[in-house]
């Protein structure tokens, strides 16, 4: 459902909070709650008691986190992963922002991207994962990129993106590449799709490739 700005006239996708429980994960995203999804599914995570709350951008991520002690679950959290990409701004500059938002009243402090923080009788523990490998710059969409079926068509779609290039056609910016390649690969699926939750239910995405082995063992921390 999409709601209006009575201001500015602009629409937003409407999503109303989740309440939260014993594990509760905070993600950037529609695309990335699939993602995990499909992962524990996939991979036989036994997270019980599991909420997703897939917010619309990072910077909602801050807000809520900001926020989240009026959400009426908020005293069920015993454990709060939060999901973001890298993007270009950096590993280390992200985590950074993260911690700042978390209560150190409330939360023992993650100190090390991808892990939890050590518990700490009375708090919450923390972990974070920066897409698409707590190491480099980049999105949800790099780390699926290493992870597909049929890897042999992105030499014939980067063919494609140079050949759009070449007639000063192309105007995704290089931060966002890796989105266009990946969502040109689904479109030429056997069930097309642009998003990655779509390819989650798709052949054309391999759930068990290695290449998602560092986020299944983040996410292995709340079982």
């Amino acid at each position: 459902m999409l709601v209006t700005c009575p201001h500015c006239t602009r629409t937003f996708p409407y999503r109303e909070n989740k309440e939260y429980t014993e594990s509760t994960i905070l993600a950037e995203g529609g695309d990335d709650e699939q993602l995990i999804l499909a992962l524990r599914a996939k991979r036989g995570l036994n997270i019980k008691r599991l909420t997703i709350e897939a917010k619309d951008g990072y910077s909602a991520i801050l807000e809520n986190l900001k926020n989240i002690k009026i959400n009426s679950g908020y005293i069920n959290i015993k454990k709060l992963l939060v999901v973001a990409d890298a993007n270009s701004a950096g590993i280390q500059t992200r985590f950074t922002e993260i911690v700042k938002k978390l209560d150190k009243k409330d939360f023992s402090l993650p100190t090390t991207i991808g892990k939890l923080s050590n518990p700490v009788l009375g708090k919450k523990q923390c972990g974070i994962f920066l897409f698409p490998d707590n190491i480099k710059n980049g999105t949800i969409e790099d780390l699926c990129l290493n992870a597909l079926t049929y890897p042999n068509k992105l030499q014939c779609i980067d063919e494609h993106i140079t050949c759009i290039k070449n007639k000063n056609l192309f105007k995704t910016k290089s931060s966002e590449l890796s989105k266009s390649r990946f969502h040109i690969y689904m479109s030429t699926s056997k069930n097309p799709t642009g998003n990655i939750g779509g390819a989650t239910h798709s052949s054309d995405l391999d759930l068990q490739s290695q290449a998602f082995d560092k986020f299944v063992s983040f996410l292995s921390q709340l079982e």
